[in-house]
């Protein structure tokens, strides 16, 4: 018996096989009257580990180790290595998946008295409010709002006007 991996050749009596099955030979005495001594051959084919993975990260997670390649943007990749048990070529099929996750600063000013809806709240105060959230798809999303509130002023206009003036 002998094993040999998807797509060898496997040599015997002179011929190539790829295809797992049972083969004979016979060899012929000199005079070639007989056969007298019979040759055969069971040639299995070993198994071809193909496996296919989904998998689905956010954009934060990135890059992703496929392998010790690192890969950057969603798509579709292969990787081909020699299994430990069949000694034979394998491969792995990665369907990636990338979804958004999103880290963005908003800067805004208002007048006192006045106000800005930030994740539900209204806010009227100076200072730096974060947003922590999740997108529809579960990853993390960091909005941060950089509030300037200036103080109303008061203009005095002095306006001096002669007689007969408009």
């Amino acid at each position: 018996t002998k094993y040999i991996c998807p797509g060898e050749n496997c040599e015997w009596r002179g011929k190539q096989y790829t295809i797992g099955d049972e083969y004979a030979d016979t060899l012929r005495t000199e005079d070639g009257k007989c056969d007298s001594i019979y040759y055969n051959l069971t040639l299995r084919i070993k198994t071809r580990y193909e496996k296919d993975i989904v998998d689905e990260i956010c954009s934060k997670e990135l890059p992703y180790d496929f392998h010790g390649r690192l890969l950057y943007e969603e798509g579709d990749y292969d990787t081909t290595f020699t299994s430990i048990t069949t000694k034979c070529d394998s491969i792995i099929h990665l369907h990636l998946k990338v979804n958004k996750s999103y880290d963005f600063d908003r800067y805004d000013t208002i007048c006192r008295g006045q106000s800005v809806l930030f994740d539900n709240v209204a806010r009227t105060e100076s200072g730096i409010y974060v947003y922590d959230g999740t997108t529809k798809a579960g990853c993390d999303s960091v909005v941060k709002l950089h509030l300037t509130v200036i103080e109303k002023q008061n203009a005095y206009i002095e306006q001096h006007i002669c007689e007969g003036d408009y």
